[in-house]
């Protein structure tokens, strides 16, 4: 069985794209704890200007509680968010085969999960950072969240492509 040439450059595409994900988290897991902290900050930061414009006005100490707060949650969605984006580009590579939807789900999810856990792994050994088994669970949920994203996309996309066949 013969593949399509726009099937060969989707799957170059979407293998491209997985690399270039799985970089950047490990990228981002290479930093220190100092500057890791930093960047998110400085995120957490223009967050909150953004949504609380009085926080300026705000003591130092509530300055920093808010902060403090807030970046936790913007340091778990950065997990989540990162790992969707590479579910979703893993998911679309593997909806380029011939498998059934929950494969297209559980595969990229797997390979995923795998992933997270050799990053954490691997900020064992990066200056102030440590393993987390839960940031490997948020992890994986962002991979899951993802990849039912994706499929629902190529989902979509298949049914258009159908549906233009039929016209």
């Amino acid at each position: 069985m013969s593949i399509s040439k726009k099937t060969k450059v989707a799957r170059i595409i979407f293998l491209i794209m997985i690399i270039l994900a799985a970089t950047m988290i490990f990228w981002f897991s290479s930093q220190s704890a100092d500057a890791s902290s930093k960047t998110s900050e400085s995120v957490t930061s223009k967050i909150v200007n953004m949504f609380d414009p009085s926080h300026k006005n705000k003591t130092e100490q509530q300055q920093a509680v808010v902060l403090e707060n807030i970046g936790n949650a913007v340091r778990k969605l950065a997990h989540v968010l990162e790992f969707a984006f590479l579910g979703i580009w893993a998911a679309l590579f593997c909806s380029t085969f011939s498998m059934k939807w929950i494969f297209v789900i559980l595969i990229p999810t797997g390979a995923c999960a795998v992933f997270s856990v050799l990053d954490e792994v691997h900020q064992i050994f990066v200056p102030g950072r440590s393993c987390q088994f839960a940031d490997m669970v948020i992890d994986t949920v962002g991979a899951f969240i993802g990849t039912v994203v994706a499929y629902g996309i190529a989902v979509l996309v298949e049914k258009g492509v159908e549906k233009g066949k039929k016209t």
